[in-house]
């Protein structure tokens, strides 16, 4: 399962017209003309998803500018979870907001260079949607 995978799911079951972002380095991973969306595949179940504040925050920030609302899509073997930040967020969702040491960046291999961030935590009881696979 990879992002582009994860896309093709949400835009046959929703008749969405997700597309990747363009640019590299932005802060979402997928775009239509409602929603922006950060995308995390994992190998394991977790009940307790983390997402990572900054990009919370440039997320959250950016749909308001834009008039879009930004999502957390976390896909494993078995479901993809749907969460509506912006919805949650609005309705003053206890993130449980932490700072924890973690690698610095775990996609390129990065595991023994740690830094501190700040994650909260979205539980999979309260998606706004759930798939199965």
């Amino acid at each position: 399962m990879d992002e582009l995978n994860v896309l093709y799911h949400i835009n046959k079951a929703f008749s969405r017209r997700f597309d990747l972002a363009e640019y590299k380095y932005s802060y979402f991973d997928a775009y239509d003309d409602d929603y922006i969306a950060e995308i995390k595949v994992r190998k394991h179940h977790y009940d307790d998803c983390m997402i990572e504040y900054d990009k919370y925050a440039k997320n959250i920030s950016y749909a308001k500018k834009n008039n879009v609302y930004f999502v957390y899509i976390v896909a494993t073997k078995s479901h993809i979870y749907i969460f509506n930040i912006t919805k949650m967020n609005e309705s003053n969702y206890n993130f449980k907001w932490e700072d924890r040491v973690m690698p610095r960046n775990t996609h390129f291999g990065d595991y023994n260079n740690k830094i501190t961030k700040k994650v909260g935590y979205v539980n999979v009881n309260d998606c706004s949607c759930k798939l199965s696979l």
